[in-house]
């Protein structure tokens, strides 16, 4: 077992893209009340925007929000997201 219970829940999903020679492209995706968290992507253009489309059909009205490296953040410009700025942990 790859993901421990804990992290996997009711809002967790993980979407796969398949072609003929297997899944090449992936997300997984969590559903709040605010919005659609993506994250862990790995793509080929095509696969990845059809995993997001999923994603936005299945959260009807939720924004998508995401972070990913600047080979993420490319990809994702092209399917028409725009980045806000640069992510921010916080600890207390």
């Amino acid at each position: 077992q790859i993901f421990s219970p804990e992290l996997m829940g009711p809002n967790v999903k993980f979407i796969f893209h398949k072609n003929a020679g297997g899944i090449d492209s992936g997300m997984i995706f969590n559903v709040s009340s605010d919005a659609i968290g993506i994250s862990n992507t790995f793509e080929r253009t095509e696969g990845i925007a059809r995993c997001i489309s999923y994603a936005f059909e299945s959260a009807v009205d939720l924004p998508l929000v995401g972070y990913g490296s600047d080979d993420d953040l490319r990809m994702l410009t092209n399917l028409g997201f725009k980045g806000l700025g640069n992510l921010r942990v916080w600890v207390r």
